[in-house]
């Protein structure tokens, strides 16, 4: 099992996720980002996602922590610290459709130690 988390700061929100209450927002990031992980993981679960908006400016920052269960035989081959890489330039861009500027400024990814299992 595996813990990704997510950090970004977006800048200049784009016009659909202007007219969105933060909540909806939340729902649409979590949704995107959600399927991108979840093609190098078998399960995805959010376990949390933070969007803060400033009132004086358009930014936001966005946080994510999301488990994961195995992943692919890509992502096993390549590591953590390659899929930190593949999945921080995809995060990225894919948050390009609701901002002008978008910098991720951290994915980790660390892997959980197995549950003990009572005998």
């Amino acid at each position: 099992m595996y813990l990704i988390e997510i950090t970004a700061d977006c800048r200049e929100p784009l016009a659909d996720m202007r007219s969105l209450r933060l909540e909806e927002a939340e729902v649409r990031i979590e949704d995107v980002m959600g399927h991108i992980v979840m093609k190098f993981y078998e399960t995805v679960q959010i376990i949390e996602i933070r969007l803060h908006t400033s009132a004086r400016s358009s930014c936001y920052a966005i946080y994510v922590r999301m488990q994961c269960d195995e992943p692919s035989s890509l992502a096993r081959r390549r590591g953590e610290e390659f899929m930190e890489s593949v999945l921080e330039g995809r995060l990225g861009t894919t948050l390009t459709e609701f901002f002008e500027d978008v910098e991720v400024k951290r994915v980790t990814i660390t892997r959980l130690p197995a549950p003990i299992s009572k005998s």
